[in-house]
C-alpha cells in the first residue's frame, strides 16, 4: 500500500470514528477528542510528507517520537496530550496490520 492509500485509509478512520457528538459538550470529551483527531492529522501529515516510507514504519515512527515526548513531558496536560497521541497511533497502526 502506497502512501497515499494509506492517508485516505486514515482519513477514513476520521470520519467514521472521531466525529464529535453534538450532544456533548464537557471539557474532557472534547479535549480527548481533538488531541485524537490532531494525532490522526499529523499521521496523515507524515505519510505525504515521506511517500517512500512504509505507512506502517512512519506510524511507529510517530508512536516512538509521542511516548519520548510523554517522558520528558513537564505538565500532566503535556502528558495528557502526548499520551491520547500515543492511543491514537496504536488504534491506527492496527487499521494496517
Amino acid at each position: 500500500m502506497n502512501n497515499q492509500d494509506a492517508a485516505q485509509v486514515v482519513l477514513d478512520y476520521i470520519d467514521n470514528h472521531m466525529k464529535f457528538k453534538t450532544s456533548i459538550y464537557n471539557q474532557y470529551y472534547l479535549k480527548k477528542k481533538s488531541y485524537s483527531l490532531w494525532a490522526a492529522l499529523e499521521i496523515v501529515e507524515l505519510f505525504m510528507n515521506a511517500p517512500l516510507e512504509y505507512p506502517v514504519n512512519t506510524i511507529f515512527s510517530f508512536l516512538y517520537k509521542m511516548q519520548y515526548f510523554v517522558r520528558i513531558s513537564k505538565s500532566e496536560i503535556e502528558r495528557n496530550i502526548f499520551s491520547r497521541a500515543c492511543d491514537t497511533a496504536q488504534e491506527i497502526i492496527l487499521l494496517f496490520l
